[in-house]
């Protein structure tokens, strides 16, 4: 015994789900970057506030519509070391010639001397000050569910 199934209007059904991916994607690419954007401004406000202002200024995201991502990162050389601190060793270096930055700057800023810091912090390291960690577990758990919302939404409206 054979049983066929034929179909008609399919052509129909995938022009209609192609309409509603295309919708779907634009739409949850505007969630991404919301939810970047709230990211970035959290990460900015929790920041520690230097001297120089370069942590907290060089915070930025960048969102790719085509790879369906978005980054939030601060573009500061010493980032890592201020959002999960540094334990205590060898002496950070005073000056990295090639990268600009370094303890150098910071200190003349304040007021002190390079090699006391230096010394200081490869003798005690320094605490973490996390901020760019605290900002994404805040908003990133709210994502999912606000983008089921949506697609569950633009499936069920003509």
């Amino acid at each position: 015994m054979n049983i066929t199934v034929a179909v008609e209007g399919i052509e129909g059904i995938k022009h209609y789900l192609n309409g509603k991916a295309a919708r779907i994607k634009e739409e949850l690419f505007t969630l991404m970057q919301d939810t970047g954007l709230a990211i970035k401004a959290a990460a900015r406000a929790a920041a520690p506030r230097g001297v120089t202002g370069n942590l907290r200024g060089r915070i930025g995201m960048r969102a790719s519509q085509a790879k369906m991502g978005v980054v939030v990162k601060s573009a500061a050389p010493h980032t890592w070391l201020v959002e999960h601190g540094r334990s205590p060793g060898r002496m950070p270096p005073l000056t990295v010639r090639r990268e600009g930055w370094g303890i150098t700057p910071w200190a003349e800023a304040k007021g002190v001397d390079p090699f006391l810091i230096a010394r200081a912090i490869g003798r005690k390291g320094t605490r973490a000050q996390p901020f760019i960690t605290p900002a994404a577990e805040r908003y990133l758990p709210g994502f999912e569910p606000q983008a089921r919302a949506l697609v569950e939404q633009i499936l069920t409206t003509e």
